[in-house]
């Protein structure tokens, strides 16, 4: 099992989005969390991580923290670089929402120490 958080930064690029996907697959490999919770956990990261680099894609870092919880994983992906309106006005009805809330828990939108910030957990 995860005995403490693991914490990456990449690229803010869509391409490097694979990487944090590749840690948060080992990490919940370690878990133990069924398959289909992993597919459910690369689609909630994609959909975070997307959220993220719409505005301004290339500019900083996405950084990414996984943390073990009672009943899966915790994660928090931020942007290094400040983000014109976040979270964005249309976030609540758009596609990514309803995609991130149907595979995730507790999805938020936070900014935190000026960091744009989706949180969500994943569990068995």
């Amino acid at each position: 099992m995860l005995a403490s958080s693991l914490r990456i930064s990449v690229p803010a690029t869509a391409a490097a989005v694979r990487v944090i996907r590749t840690v948060a697959s080992a990490a919940a490999a370690e878990h133990l969390l069924a398959f289909d919770v992993l597919e459910d956990m690369n689609l909630a990261i994609d959909e975070a991580s997307g959220a993220l680099l719409a505005d301004t894609a290339g500019e900083g870092n996405l950084e990414c923290v996984v943390s073990p919880a009672a009943n899966g994983l915790d994660f928090t992906i931020s942007r290094t670089t400040a983000i014109a309106q976040w979270p964005p006005v249309d976030w609540p009805g758009s596609l990514g929402a309803v995609v991130l809330n149907s595979v995730a828990a507790d999805v938020s939108l936070d900014v935190a120490a000026g960091k744009p910030s989706i949180t969500f957990t994943v569990g068995r």
